[in-house]
């Protein structure tokens, strides 16, 4: 996608209310909230408990991840859902961010432990996975994130990767390292972006561009990049996002947030869990399955189901 749509994906996906941490606390009598209803994540932790993603891991390429957060685990190690990292940004072996906490949100939708808050319960769609934390802020950054996935694939078990790529592309610069994590077997996606564009961009062969649906009317966003190009939605839209202010260092919950960029961590994170389940998934087989038991959703602006 464009330069432009990059950083409009940025700008809306934290526009958003800050609202300061609460004591979080597990009830069972606490009800889920709609962003995980409607992807059905309350029945999956309650029919396959043990379909957690354990064992494998996911790189995060993106702004770095705040790994002091409660909901990843308080830490950075083998010992924490934060397992390992690079900063490309200054070139330092510590991915916490440096001026953008972008990357915190997406780790938190593939990962985040069961918390509670404003009366609903969340949760990462694979809290079982380790995150591997890559921060980056450019297109050439980016390319060197994925050569560094290539390197410690197997070190890892790198499963999926989530990319966001802040400088806009061009995505011929990285599409040799695509094509060689495609031929590996890792599962690779983008958010669409927030362009209010149809189709979206075709960028390689098994990686896959998500958009984002309403999780109250699953109905496809208005800002949302859709059509030919983008295959799968998950929510985005109004979302509850654990964050932290870097400026500060003050961690806090986003309420309210909106962008593709919550969305595709879902997907990657949905693709370890079906990876639990078969190593042997193509990542075509993981993108069908994904499809065939989504929701049917008609977006009248591309004229799609």
């Amino acid at each position: 996608m464009s330069r432009k749509s990059k950083s409009s994906s940025l700008a809306r996906a934290v526009s958003a209310v800050f609202e300061a941490l609460e004591v979080r606390q597990f009830l069972s009598t606490t009800p889920w909230a709609p962003q995980e209803t409607a992807i059905g994540l309350d029945k999956a932790r309650a029919n396959y408990p043990t379909l957690l993603g354990k064992g494998e891991a996911i790189a995060v390429i993106d702004t770095g991840v705040d790994y002091r957060s409660p909901e990843l685990g308080g830490g950075f190690g083998p010992n924490y859902t934060v397992e390992a990292g690079y900063n490309f940004i200054n070139n330092t072996g510590n991915p916490y961010p440096v001026s953008n906490a972008h990357g915190t949100g997406a780790a938190d939708e593939i990962a985040n432990n069961l918390y509670t808050y404003g009366g609903y319960q969340y949760q990462g769609v694979a809290p079982g996975v380790k995150i591997i934390a890559l921060a980056e802020s450019n297109t050439y950054q980016v390319k060197s994130a994925l050569d560094w996935v290539i390197a410690n694939r197997t070190k890892y078990n790198i499963v999926g990767v989530n990319i966001i790529d802040f400088g806009g592309g061009p995505w011929n610069d990285y599409l040799t390292e695509l094509n060689t994590l495609i031929a590996n077997n890792v599962y690779l996606a983008s958010s669409a972006g927030n362009t209010d564009i149809i189709n979206g961009t075709p960028i390689a062969n098994g990686y896959v561009s998500v958009g984002s649906v309403s999780p109250y009317s699953l109905k496809v966003s208005g800002f949302s990049s859709r059509g030919p190009n983008v295959p799968i939605m998950a929510p985005g839209d109004s979302m509850t996002i654990p964050y932290v202010d870097v400026s500060t260092g003050k961690q806090c919950i986003v309420t309210g947030s909106y962008g593709t960029s919550w969305s595709s961590p879902q997907v990657v994170a949905t693709a370890a869990l079906l990876k639990q389940i078969n190593p042997n998934f193509t990542d075509a087989q993981i993108t069908q399955i994904i499809k065939q038991s989504g929701t049917p959703t008609y977006d009248s602006q591309s004229n799609r189901t």
